[in-house]
């Protein structure tokens, strides 16, 4: 309905692997809040199994599996999912062990025991990162609803090697595409649904690392694009352009907002 926030997809996949089911079933429902899915193994056989057939943006493993330790089965979720970052779920103080040793021996990220809330947003945050970093290109999300336009921004985009997606407005930009792996969206204002300020506000708030351009036309006489935009700026937009525009202008935008750090901003009293 006009004026509501989108519901967003889920943003990401996550194998679980717990000797312990209530703990590994509590897990699922704290990633489920932040909008990850999960498949729930019990035992390292059945966990290499569904490795070796699903590709996850995660592992999520206890420090104790069939009661080995994890220094001692790590290689084997290396060798299955060697692309697959591994988080290793600890108890605070177990053997004297700390969040070191186990990147030492071999986790990329340590999630303490029992887990709660914001551990589970930090690590998902660090994951998110993580593959951020890897990507052999920025990923440019073109949210406009003009079929044309929006054909001939991705192709400018993808001639000069942008990973490029496309969305026709914010809701299906949500729904649609992981925007953890997002580097730029570049979106219209004047768009069906919430609109590409609100848009801009939401995506700002949840997903901070992605940086925004805006594009707008006139509304009429009076309510001109530069209007348009200040609105679009003040929503978190670092970058803006009037419409008509120059592809020329159109790709040093972009790569303005890839040389610097999003702009904050602050949210709003509730």
């Amino acid at each position: 309905m006009p004026g509501q926030s989108p519901t967003p997809a889920m943003f990401g996949s996550v194998l679980v692997l717990d000797n312990d089911r209530p703990h590994a079933q509590h897990a699922a429902r704290l990633l489920h809040e932040q909008r990850w899915t999960s498949s729930l193994t019990f035992n390292s056989a059945t966990a290499i199994r569904t490795l070796q057939s699903t590709r996850y943006r995660m592992i999520l493993v206890d420090s104790y599996i069939d009661g080995a330790h994890f220094r001692s089965f790590v290689d084997k979720l290396r060798t299955a999912a060697p692309t697959t970052p591994i988080t290793a779920m600890m108890l605070r103080g177990q053997r004297g062990e700390t969040a070191h040793d186990y990147l030492n021996f071999g986790a990329d990220f340590v999630l303490l025991k029992p887990v709660e809330s914001h551990g589970v947003k930090a690590v998902i945050a660090d994951v998110s990162a993580w593959h951020r970093k890897r990507q052999r290109q920025h990923c440019v999300l073109v949210i406009e609803q003009d079929v044309e336009l929006r054909a001939e921004l991705c192709a400018v985009l993808a001639q000069v090697g942008y990973k490029v997606k496309a969305a026709a407005n914010m809701e299906d930009a949500f729904f649609d595409h992981d925007l953890g792996a997002v580097n730029v969206i570049v979106t219209a204002v004047l768009i069906p649904g919430i609109g590409g300020i609100e848009g801009t506000r939401q995506v700002r708030k949840e997903f901070p690392h992605i940086h925004v351009v805006a594009m707008s036309r006139a509304v009429n006489d009076k309510i001109t694009a530069e209007h348009v935009l200040a609105a679009a700026r003040e929503a978190g937009a670092e970058e803006t352009l009037a419409k008509p525009f120059t592809m020329i202008s159109f790709l040093k935008a972009v790569e303005h907002v890839l040389q610097s750090e999003p702009r904050l901003v602050e949210a709003e009293e509730e």
